[in-house]
């Protein structure tokens, strides 16, 4: 697993890459991370939305990332993960690559998100989105 951190003073290329990581560290993060203060200083900054990463392969991944509108913090987010996805315009399933994304996650459902990523608890994931 790869857990890494993007704060608002960082270029697009920049992260911070976390130590040791667990599905119990990155909720960790999430919920012990300024996003109210990181979200404002890159409105300020025009810089990088504070964006927070989480990789087990190429295609199994979740990231999500604050901004803040009117002083309401949201939530950008995408995930994929192998799984059922929809063939034939949706007539048929087959095995692939599911991939999920939503511009206006709540911090509840972005926390909610990650979790059943780490969870592999992927119907409520799609939920979610």
């Amino acid at each position: 697993m790869k857990l890494t951190l993007q704060y608002s003073h960082h270029s697009h290329d920049e992260s911070e890459v976390i130590d040791d990581p667990s599905a119990t560290k990155a909720i960790e993060l999430f919920d012990s991370f300024n996003w109210d203060s990181e979200s404002n200083k890159a409105n300020e900054l025009k810089k990088c939305s504070p964006t927070l990463m989480v990789e087990l392969s190429a295609n199994n991944f979740i990231w999500v990332s604050s901004y803040s509108e009117d002083g309401i913090i949201k939530f950008v987010s995408n995930c994929k993960f192998p799984g059922i996805v929809k063939a034939w315009f949706g007539f048929s399933e087959k095995e692939g690559i599911v991939d999920l994304d939503s511009n206006e996650l709540t911090p509840i459902n972005a926390r909610k998100a990650l979790e059943y990523f780490l969870n592999g608890s992927h119907e409520e994931l799609r939920c979610v989105y």
